[in-house]
């Protein structure tokens, strides 16, 4: 084995090991795939106000990672013969050729002693506040020579997971490594809330996996599906030298645009709700009703990034808003009950506005511009009707778009849904429980978390991720967006704030 370690180590960066004639191959499904995802090497880093058993918390990840299918996550990345991506897993995992790469840092001091680990956001009370940049605590992220890209993957025998733990007196940081080929956010809350079962002894209850070796959706979106109907946005397609330009506008952005910044965003629950009132306030102004059409938090905090991006960068532009919205719960006759699956099943939504719209009309109104156009896109005709599109134009091609060639490109991304500071219950690896700030909290659950990629890609621009809501029903986002848009926002929260006080 030390020497087959070796062999990985040395050879050159171009070719991939030679093939494990005992490993398990399974298949990478078509819309995990995909150029964006293969682009992305995803990290995710949560804080707990507890000393935890760093060797439990690997010991557990790895005896979930030998149940069933669920080896599957313990694979090394190859590519085949004809491009595509593959999954071989050990027959068995052992100390040379592990399920999960693990490394552990220990600081003996509390987490505030530490002078980076006192720069972690925490919350502010019922104010909203901007934080630091996730750019300082890399070094929680993973270990020094941790994966970057695919290739680092695909030309070693690295496990495509890699868990890298931090331990401070008082407090305990956990951060999982993968590549987004392997799964998005709905998938890695069912990974860890398996893992969580594992610990507390109750793998009988860990769900099995399914989809590991057939694609859930390999039936749907194909021409077998009867009669599609058209994709609602069809008309607003672009396709040919429009989309060319849209390319063109979009790599001049790039180039010439101004500097994007990421930085950390508390929204407290009260704001929000005071948020969403004004929305609703303003539906009901429109529509006379006492009871306007639902409009979600979600769907509010969309509607308000979105407009601070047309009152600063893009005032004479239209707009194209991307949502990702999973669709497990809207296309249920592919998905079996009982199970659980862990892989990218998030797909994109188009909220189009024209020049100027998304900034004159009222912030209940954009709001419900989102509502709807989820209620329209994610039916699952729709679902199937979009699929089959983008199964047409293969996984490695650009993704279809909509709307005008110059409009401004938006990304919205929601995990509130995924519901991470519910679910994940490390309590079985406390050791011991510290209160901050004089205030007690549930032993084994976050407190704090946040993701970024390894490598920054350049192409991310006006992006705002809703990290979820904490135990206390406050919001934590990040927003990646231009200077000009970073000082919208203090003015708009100062703005909010002053009415709270009215």
């Amino acid at each position: 084995m030390d020497a087959l370690r070796w062999f990985f180590r040395l050879q050159p960066r171009w070719i991939q090991p030679a093939a494990v004639e005992t490993d398990d191959v399974f298949p990478v499904h078509f819309f995990d795939d995909t150029k964006t995802y293969r682009s992305m090497i995803v990290t995710w880093t949560l804080r707990f106000n507890d000393a935890l058993d760093p060797e439990k918390l690997h010991d557990g990840l790895v005896q979930l990672l030998q149940i069933g299918d669920w080896r599957k996550l313990g694979g090394r990345l190859r590519l085949t013969t004809d491009g595509k991506l593959a999954l071989h897993v050990p027959k068995e995992f052992t100390p040379e050729r592990p399920a999960v790469r693990f490394t552990h840092r220990a600081f003996d001091v509390t987490i505030d002693e530490h002078s980076v680990g006192r720069q972690l956001p925490k919350p502010t009370g019922d104010n909203p506040s901007v934080q630091s940049d996730l750019s300082p605590f890399r070094i929680f992220t993973a270990r020094e020579n941790a994966p970057t890209k695919l290739d680092d993957l695909l030309y070693s025998d690295e496990p495509q997971l890699s868990l890298h733990i931090t331990t401070f007196k008082d407090a305990t940081l956990v951060s999982l490594l993968w590549p987004h080929t392997m799964t998005g956010a709905l998938g890695r809350a069912e990974l860890i809330t398996a893992w969580g079962l594992v610990l507390a002894g109750r793998k009988d209850e860990v769900p099995e996996l399914r989809g590991a070796r057939e694609d859930v959706l390999d039936g749907v979106g194909t021409s077998s599906d009867p009669d599609p109907e058209p994709f609602i946005l069809e008309p607003n397609r672009l396709k040919g030298f429009d989309l060319l330009r849209f390319g063109f506008n979009f790599v001049w952005e790039l180039i010439f645009g101004p500097k994007m910044t990421t930085q950390m965003m508390y929204l407290p629950s009260v704001f929000v709700s005071q948020l969403r009132q004004l929305a609703i306030d303003d539906l009901k102004a429109i529509s006379g009703e006492v009871d306007p059409p639902f409009i979600s938090e979600g769907d509010v905090l969309s509607a308000w990034a979105t407009r601070m991006v047309a009152k600063t960068r893009a005032k004479n532009r239209p707009i194209i808003v991307i949502g990702a919205v999973d669709i497990r719960s809207r296309l249920k006759t592919a998905f079996q009950s009982g199970g659980t699956y862990i892989q990218n099943l998030a797909f994109g939504t188009f909220t189009l506005f024209k020049a100027r719209e998304a900034s004159d009309i009222s912030l209940g109104e954009v709001a419900y511009k989102f509502r709807r156009d989820i209620l329209e896109q994610i039916t699952e005709p729709q679902i199937k009707t979009l699929m089959r599109g983008m199964r047409a134009s293969g996984s490695g091609a650009p993704p279809q778009m909509y709307g005008e060639t110059n409009s401004l490109l938006v990304v919205v991304s929601n995990w509130t849904k995924a519901n991470f500071f519910n679910i994940i219950d490390f309590s079985p690896a406390v050791v011991k429980s510290f209160p901050v700030d004089g205030q007690k909290h549930q032993p084994g659950k976050i407190v704090y978390q946040h993701s970024h990629l390894m490598v920054t890609s350049p192409m991310a621009r006006n992006l705002l991720n809703v990290l979820g809501k904490d135990s206390q029903g406050n919001y934590w986002a990040t927003g990646t967006f231009s200077a000009d848009w970073w000082v919208k926002l203090e003015e708009e929260i100062k703005a909010i704030l002053s009415k709270r006080k009215d």
